[in-house]
């Protein structure tokens, strides 16, 4: 039996066991993620029951959102006769085991064999600077299996009252001098007054909003450490500024979109425009097309290969061709972007025509409207742009 066992082992022999234990972090706690040590479970009768729970506690510990297992072979036992604590350790004594294992909190508790084919004990979760919480637990003897579902669920709850759910963090909020309710994740979590408030969180991402009598919702992103601490100000607006501002004119967005869509497709075709032109002044291409036959058609010359009579400053016949099929390819593109361009203008314009807003009111002093027009010929482009006032 685990007393037994440990009243025949020498005090200097207990003090080399646990001073070699070095406690090693089997998931290493990121900054949403607090390690806890787990100390083996002290009984005198119930030994594989005890085996048992203290595996599935680790277990479960891995398995719990914002804490992770601290690994380490401690027993009580050893823990607190080497250190000269009572049975079971008091206040004192559980600071010294954390200092000990070097933990900010550490699980340990007993268990006992009880008539009737069941077991009982007390598991204690302790934490630097908090203390020790506790809760009781019951369940049958025959649960000797760590991953037993039963003794699995008996470890979860106890775990769920003991942690109290993920670690936690402290937002302190401002917000002007406003008065009116918190909401977390859009859950109601207590009240601000005179701007001022502080809550507790979950250590993970949150959504505050606050909602206060006279003014819009407005809300901000926080993410909150274990333990930590994050300010959060927020710009309350009253509903009257709030409802001053106009809902968005999707009519003139569009319209002013789509004369600014005109403008870039007509620079499109103004570029088009200029590469045909760019081809058509070329000296090489100029020269071929002097050399060829009257009223005979240069690109065709060019296809079939026909080579000007004299090489002095003529394009070769390859040459040509490649120019003709650029000049083919630009001067369709031209039209089709000074057709679209015509086209998105002409939308806008409309758009902007028929806008209802134009019939409440005149347009205030100084305003000022763009107008791009494109304006196409053979062979060149260009773009109108307007200013009416």
């Amino acid at each position: 039996m685990r007393a037994r066992f440990a009243a025949v082992v020498g005090v200097g022999a207990l003090m080399g066991v646990v001073g070699a234990a070095e406690p090693s972090l089997a998931d290493p706690p990121g900054p949403n993620a607090l390690p806890i040590h787990v100390i083996a479970i002290k009984t005198e009768e119930a030994d594989a029951q005890a085996d048992a729970l203290t595996a599935a506690l680790k277990a479960e510990v891995r398995r719990l959102q914002g804490w992770s297992l601290a690994e380490g072979d401690y027993s009580l036992e050893v823990l607190t006769i080497a250190l000269r604590c009572p049975s079971p350790p008091d206040a004192a004594c559980e600071m010294r085991i954390a200092d000990e294992i070097k933990s900010d909190r550490y699980l340990w508790g007993t268990l006992d064999q009880l008539p009737g084919k069941r077991v009982a004990g007390k598991l204690h979760l302790w934490t630097r600077g908090h203390g020790e919480t506790s809760v009781d637990v019951s369940y049958s003897s025959n649960l000797t299996e760590a991953s037993d579902d039963a003794l699995r669920k008996v470890v979860r709850d106890a775990l769920a009252q003991l942690t109290g759910g993920p670690p936690k963090g402290t937002v302190k909020v401002t917000a002007g001098d406003i008065n009116g309710q918190i909401f977390v994740d859009n859950e109601p979590s207590g009240a601000i007054k005179a701007g001022s408030a502080t809550i507790i969180v979950s250590a993970g991402s949150h959504r505050i909003e606050i909602r206060a009598p006279g003014y819009a919702n407005t809300s901000g992103q926080v993410t909150v450490s274990p333990n930590g601490l994050v300010s959060l100000n927020l710009m309350p607006i009253p509903e009257e500024a709030a409802g001053s501002g106009s809902k968005p004119n999707y009519r003139r967005i569009g319209g002013y979109g789509a004369l600014a869509a005109g403008g870039v497709l007509a620079i499109g075709g103004v570029y088009s425009a200029l590469k045909v032109n760019s081809i058509n002044n070329d000296d090489g291409y100029n020269q071929y097309r002097r050399a060829m036959p009257k009223g005979a058609s240069v690109c065709d010359e060019a296809n079939s290969g026909t080579r000007a009579p004299s090489n002095i400053g003529a394009a070769s016949p390859d040459d040509v061709s490649d120019m003709c099929s650029q000049a083919s390819k630009f001067q369709a593109l031209q039209w089709v972007f000074f057709g679209l361009s015509a086209v998105s203008v002409g939308a806008g314009t409309y758009l902007l025509v028929t806008d209802p807003s134009r019939e409440r009111g005149a347009p205030e002093a100084g305003t000022t409207r763009v107008q791009v027009l494109p304006a196409a010929g053979r062979g060149s482009g260009g773009v109108d742009v307007r200013l009416v006032f």
